[in-house]
């Protein structure tokens, strides 16, 4: 259908109506902010940015005075958002004390769902600071840097330095923390600081540490778009776990230099993927890979780049060893290959197709399970970290358990397949097998942690 206007304007029925506006109320409690001292009666520069007004300051919101208590520190007021129910309102927002910003718990901006028509928001705490009990307190913040130390990005001493940065101490460049040279091994990683504070029980303090002068992402334990850490303050002083930095796990380095034991069975005649035959006793066998030497060796450079060779042991056997010194903060996951024949070529297997295998021990050595040579056993070339959890038949009043182990992996168990806790047995800690008391149904699975 189409309507005729006295101006000759003609409407269609596909053109779209105008946006719902809708009166939004908004609301914050500003009582812990006074009781902080941060805002003070007669403070009124209480102001809403966001996207629905361009992310400039609203009107001063108001309160009611003639209100009992803590209900004089709430403030409001109505502005006008367009949009249909549903909508987002049109993104985010936050309060505005005396033109700063609020920082919220995650660290991310408010937001809300238009319903349609107009809206009163819950009252929202400024800062998200709920009221409660004042407390004063030393925080106590721990990092261990071992994984950088081990991998060469951070060395103790004058050559780095790491920070603490956060809402305890402003965001600013941050509070030096400090470790103990004289520590023996890796404990001599351990930086830490103490901040005081004077905060309510129950609140939050998002933080970060800075190594010289960037930040780190916490992709694991880190809130909000920025992942920053968050503890909760539960009155007293606090001595808050001990982190890594970035949340690097130092269960996948290897701690010590690993003295590592490669074994490969190769058949005589055994035929690589170029055609390059294997005979026993003279075709010389090469090894490769970045997991043993840091980077991929280059192939096919025998004269001026010559791969490590595998010793025949015993002599005349189908069995072939190499050995190397793994340093400490290596992963444990290592990938590598094998080649035959004087031209050193990349001939096991296809590109990419190469072994990996584990470090499973916390211990200075290590022999890896036998490797075989050629694509025929590319199922058996890649281990996975952890699992291949198995029960035997009982025996003797035992159960054999085997898996496939690693530092920080624990065997757990409990009486019932779906219900109830699992107990975590820490004497299994990089185990691979345990002969476990047969007390009728158990159950079992493996947790590994991210620390030690």
């Amino acid at each position: 259908m189409r309507i005729l206007l006295g101006a000759g304007l003609l409407l269609g029925a596909g053109l779209a109506a105008q946006a719902q506006v809708n009166n939004i109320t908004f609301r914050v409690d500003m009582t812990e902010q006074l009781a902080l001292g941060t805002w003070l009666p007669g403070d009124t520069d209480i102001t809403v940015s966001g996207e629905l007004n361009g992310w400039g300051s609203s009107a001063p919101l108001t309160n009611n005075p003639s209100l009992s208590g803590d209900l004089t520190n709430i403030y409001s007021g109505v502005l006008p958002v367009s949009g249909p129910p549903g909508g987002n309102a049109g993104g985010g927002y936050k309060f505005r004390m005396k033109g700063g910003w609020e920082d919220t718990s995650d660290g991310n901006n408010r937001n809300f769902t238009l319903i349609g028509g107009d809206q009163v928001l819950p009252i929202a705490f400024y800062n998200d600071q709920p009221v409660g009990v004042m407390t004063n307190a030393n925080i106590t913040f721990q990092i261990d840097m071992t994984p950088q130390v081990l991998t060469g990005g951070f060395t103790n001493g004058a050559a780095n330095e790491i920070r603490l940065s956060g809402r305890i101490n402003g965001w600013g460049a941050g509070e030096l923390m400090t470790n103990n040279p004289a520590a023996l091994g890796n404990a001599s990683n351990l930086y830490s600081c103490t901040i005081p504070m004077t905060d309510t029980v129950g609140n939050w303090s998002r933080y970060k540490f800075r190594q010289d002068g960037g930040w780190e992402s916490s992709q694991l334990s880190g809130v909000g778009n920025n992942k920053d850490r968050r503890f909760f303050v539960v009155g007293g002083d606090q001595v808050l776990p001990l982190a890594t930095y970035s949340d690097a796990s130092l269960c996948d380095l290897t701690l010590v230099p690993t003295t590592l034991t490669v074994v490969l069975h190769i058949t005589n005649g055994t035929t690589a993927l170029n055609g390059w035959v294997f005979t026993n006793g003279v075709t010389p066998v090469s090894i490769n890979g970045q997991g043993l030497f840091g980077t991929w060796l280059p192939w096919s450079d025998p004269i001026f780049n010559p791969l490590p060779k595998m010793t025949n042991n015993p002599v005349g056997s189908d069995f072939y060893e190499f050995t190397t010194v793994i340093p400490a903060g290596r992963e444990r996951g290592l990938a590598f290959k094998f080649g035959i024949g004087d031209t050193e070529a990349d001939n096991e297997g296809a590109t990419g197709a190469d072994h990996l295998r584990y470090i499973r021990t916390s211990g200075s050595s290590y022999t890896m399970p036998m490797c075989e040579f050629g694509t025929n056993f590319a199922a058996t070339r890649v281990e996975s970290a952890f699992g291949n959890l198995k029960a035997g038949a009982p025996l003797g009043g035992t159960v054999p358990v085997t898996w496939e182990g690693l530092p920080c992996v624990t065997l757990q168990s409990r009486a019932s397949l779906s219900s109830g806790t699992w107990t975590d047995h820490p004497a299994t800690d990089g185990l691979q097998s345990t002969n476990w008391s047969n007390t009728g149904s158990q159950f079992f699975r493996l947790q590994k942690r991210r620390n030690p």
